[in-house]
């Protein structure tokens, strides 16, 4: 399959709805209150409210090289060879492509950080594959978008730093730990003419635990900071439903079976709280895999964990040489959160907020449903823990309990 003709679906688009900047309708190209040109909206921060996706456009990258690839990540695309260093960069798209960067929020340092979005990366859409799965595909480093913090970055990336989260990527899934894959790295010039690289990568979604917290209520905690879609029930509603039919298929008919509940919404109250217990336990199993390796994914927000159960975003992602709790990953920061030690309890924590955000749609009781979803976390984890360890110790036959009672030595 050729990267031009891939076949792309625009559902999340259509569901989820894309902010475009509501640009003029006439020749100058001019956006109605601010008079920024088509090029600089597409480029410039701004709040984008009611909508998951803001329109965003790959930056021309120079002297475009293709520097290394993933050939079984390509194959599952349908991709025999590698496409051109122009296409995987973005300086060529695919027909069907539908470049958009995602909106979301995030708690970061344990505060809520308001919009955050993908000041990096472009999504290109999700493409439909010869099995049938749909995998959205992405760019990393591709420029700014509507997302990207004049006093943070530029959208560009180093050539190090997209090569090492291509290099964990892969390791991850040749491991057998659920992760977004690096399709290739494509080295050039940024238009400064500074060196610079693009990731190209895909997963079952780049959604995350942040993309619902975008409809999170304004001064729902001390930090001023708010949600650019504040109290939108609708949207998280949409975003819920989204993220059941894509990744949850089983859950989309749960409902309360009392004939003579005439509420609607009530009505489908269960398959909210059953979402939530499903991510909580796709959750638990993937800290409990990282656990097992002696791998530390360095900054654990809420705004880097994949509703899909998935591995993303591995910038600060790295491996323990030497057993050490206190390992935080490649850059080590000074919050303990981020230890090594530490990651299973951070993972529980966005499971817990996850409550709070659903709440208008579970509509149950915050405090006792956190407890019940604590108990299904540690369940979740421990049984994913122990059946490691036993495989580590050549103890898959052997008596569970007792196999158990060794691990837990």
């Amino acid at each position: 399959m050729a990267w031009l003709s891939l076949p792309m679906d625009h559902t999340s688009r259509v569901q989820l709805g894309v902010d475009s900047g509501n640009v003029r309708d006439d020749t100058s190209g001019m956006l109605l209150d601010s008079g920024q040109s088509d090029k600089e909206l597409l480029a410039t921060w701004r709040e984008v409210a009611g909508v998951i996706f803001a329109v965003a456009m790959p930056s021309p990258l120079g002297d475009p090289e293709l520097i290394c690839h993933s050939p079984s990540a390509l194959l599952a695309l349908g991709m025999s060879t590698p496409p051109a260093a122009t296409e995987l960069c973005g300086n060529v798209l695919p027909d069907a492509a539908f470049p958009a960067a995602h909106c979301y929020c995030g708690h970061q340092f344990g505060l809520f950080a308001g919009q955050l979005g993908d000041g990096a990366a472009i999504s290109l859409g999700d493409v439909l594959t010869p099995s049938g799965t749909l995998i959205e595909l992405g760019l990393k480093g591709a420029g700014p978008t509507p997302f990207t913090r004049a006093d943070v970055g530029t959208g560009r990336k180093q050539v190090s730093s997209a090569v090492v989260e291509m290099l964990v990527a892969e390791s991850l899934a040749a491991l057998g730990v659920p992760t977004s894959r690096g399709l290739g790295v494509v080295a050039g010039k940024a238009e400064d003419g500074d060196g610079c690289a693009v990731l190209a990568r895909s997963a079952l979604s780049f959604l995350r635990f942040g993309s619902f917290e975008v409809t999170l209520p304004r001064n729902h905690d001390k930090t001023g900071r708010h949600a650019p879609s504040a109290g939108d029930s609708a949207l998280l509603r949409r975003l819920a439903d989204y993220v059941i039919g894509r990744h949850f298929g089983h859950l989309a008919g749960s409902q309360y079976e009392d004939e003579e509940e005439d509420d609607a919404e009530l009505r489908a109250a269960p398959r909210y709280s059953q979402l939530i217990f499903e991510m909580t336990s796709r959750t638990a199993r993937l800290a409990a895999a990282w656990q097992l390796l002696g791998a530390c994914h360095g900054m654990l927000n809420s705004d880097n964990i994949a509703v899909s159960g998935e591995t993303i975003d591995h910038g600060s992602f790295a491996f323990m040489d030497h057993a050490s709790p206190a390992f935080a990953g490649r850059y080590s920061l000074p919050d303990s959160r981020y230890r090594y030690e530490n990651q299973p309890a951070e993972a529980l924590q966005a499971c817990q907020r996850l409550v709070v955000t659903l709440q208008p749609l579970h509509c149950t009781r915050a405090r006792e449903m956190q407890e019940s979803v604590a108990a299904a976390f540690e369940d979740a984890y421990q049984r994913a823990y122990n059946e490691g360890m036993r495989r580590k110790l050549g103890l898959c036959n052997a008596n569970p309990a007792l196999a158990d009672g060794l691990v837990s030595l």
